[in-house]
């Protein structure tokens, strides 16, 4: 047994008690540093586009509909000629139901939009790692699904996200088992999730600082900062919390990582008319009191929006960035099918996305 958990230990990488002194440089001393290593897996790739990314993530606030606006630019890059995998992270699926399927697990299946889905879990993802490094099941079964080892696991801090990473960078880095898509996007969790997901492979390193974990770990940290190889589109509603919550994590992203980032606001209300107008039709003799509340609350919204709009833009630009391109918008859609709504979505994020790099 015990030849058994010193092989273990060798493969996954865990030498916690690792001298300092041997990598006191996370980067590697005598290796290629973390932008170099991202380099070498991308070769001469140059994005013509924003979406021209092996790794589009898609976060935002909960409730702000980024698993939607996830789903618009998949169907984007079918649209482009592309062949884009929608990844989804947790245990259960959002798209299941919507998109009429049976189940959504590890492996790709098509949807009627023209895109492959997957529902990613960080101990499906960490499973398919340790046995493509074990080779045997019986081996994995002997540690990981012992209580005691589930338990470490269970509490392991970033170990899901980690696995997740890997999973979704592995093909780039030729590890693992082959993946057939080039391009993904990726249903990140909620912003304060999302941001923990994008620190784990570096917070790993810091305890992790030699072998296999530690060496993916800086890879896919390198791919997390490289920004030919990753994108944020980051979805809003112009509201004053989701615009708050929205430029902080653009701000945490844009500080610790260099990938570009768009901004979604989505299901935007724009009154029918001008303020003045509506204004106007409310001393209408004519309407009677009911119609005139409804008005007030169109103008409400109006101007709530319109705030919250500043807010976001003037903010953006504090934070070096031009709302004038890395900003869209997608109204709310009433009454109309979940498809049909990803549809016209997807032609919204057209408009903007295709000049942005």
């Amino acid at each position: 047994m015990s030849n058994q958990v010193k092989s273990l230990e060798k493969n996954l990488g865990m030498n916690v008690g690792a001298n300092p002194a041997q990598a006191a440089d996370l980067g590697g001393a005598t290796g290629p540093s973390f932008s170099g290593r991202a380099a070498d897996f991308l070769g001469a790739h140059q994005p013509q586009d924003f979406l021209d990314r092996p790794y589009v993530l898609v976060s935002g606030k909960g409730g702000v509909g980024k698993s939607f606006v996830a789903a618009a630019l998949a169907a984007l890059q079918v649209d482009l000629g592309r062949s884009p995998l929608l990844v989804e992270t947790g245990d259960r699926s959002y798209f299941q139901e919507l998109m009429g399927l049976t189940e959504v697990h590890q492996q790709p299946q098509r949807t009627p939009l023209g895109f492959d889905l997957v529902c990613w879990s960080g101990e499906g993802c960490l499973r398919e790692y340790v046995l493509h490094l074990l080779k045997l099941e019986k081996i994995y079964r002997m540690f990981f699904e012992n209580r005691v080892m589930r338990a470490l696991v269970n509490v392991a801090p970033g170990l899901n996200e980690i696995a997740i990473l890997g999973k979704l960078t592995s093909g780039l880095r030729r590890v693992g088992p082959r993946m057939a898509h080039q391009r993904m996007v990726v249903d990140m969790p909620a912003t304060g999730h999302a941001l923990a997901m994008l620190r784990a492979p570096l917070g790993l390193l810091e305890a992790v600082q030699v072998g296999p974990m530690a060496s993916n770990s800086r890879d896919v940290h390198a791919l997390l900062r490289e920004p030919r190889a990753t994108a944020m589109v980051v979805v809003t509603l112009l509201e004053e919390l989701p615009v708050t919550e929205t430029l902080e994590f653009v701000a945490a992203v844009k500080r610790e990582f260099a990938m570009p980032i768009f901004i979604v606001a989505n299901r935007t209300q724009a009154a029918p008319a001008p303020q003045p107008e509506l204004r106007s039709l409310i001393a209408s003799e004519s309407l009677n009191e009911d119609v005139r509340e409804f008005i007030r609350g169109m103008m409400a919204r109006d101007q709530s929006e319109a705030h919250a709009r500043q807010a976001l833009h003037e903010g953006l630009r504090q934070l070096g960035l031009e709302p004038e391109t890395c900003v869209a918008e997608i109204p709310r859609y009433w009454a109309a099918p979940p498809l049909d709504m990803i549809r016209r979505a997807k032609e919204e994020l057209r408009k903007s996305l295709m000049t942005s790099s």
